[in-house]
C-alpha cells in the first residue's frame, strides 16, 4: 500500500483553504483510490464539508477530486479521494 502526505490546497466552488494531508493508499480497489486526513482551518473545512466534492491541490502539483466525510472542530477532516492520483 502506498502513502503521501504533504501540504496544498483544497478548493470548493470559490473559498480554498491551505492544508496539510495524509493519504493512503485504498485497500479496496474500485471504491476510493486513496483515503486520510486532512488538517487545516476548522470553518474553512466545515464549509468545504457543506459544499460537497472538492479538489484537493497536492504538493508536487497534481489535482485531485475528494470528498469530505467527516470534519471534526479541532481543524481535521476524514477524506476519500475520488479521483485519479500519481504515487510517487
Amino acid at each position: 500500500m502506498r502513502a503521501m502526505a504533504g501540504t496544498g490546497a483544497l478548493r470548493c466552488g470559490s473559498s480554498m483553504v491551505q492544508v496539510s494531508y495524509d493519504l493512503i493508499e485504498s485497500s479496496a480497489p474500485g471504491r476510493n483510490t486513496a483515503e486520510g486526513l486532512v488538517f487545516g482551518d476548522a470553518d474553512a473545512l466545515r464549509t468545504a464539508y457543506l459544499s460537497g466534492s472538492c479538489d484537493l491541490q497536492l504538493e508536487d502539483g497534481q489535482v485531485t477530486k475528494v470528498v469530505l466525510l467527516d470534519c471534526r472542530y479541532h481543524g481535521a477532516a476524514d477524506v476519500a479521494v475520488k479521483g485519479q492520483m500519481r504515487w510517487a
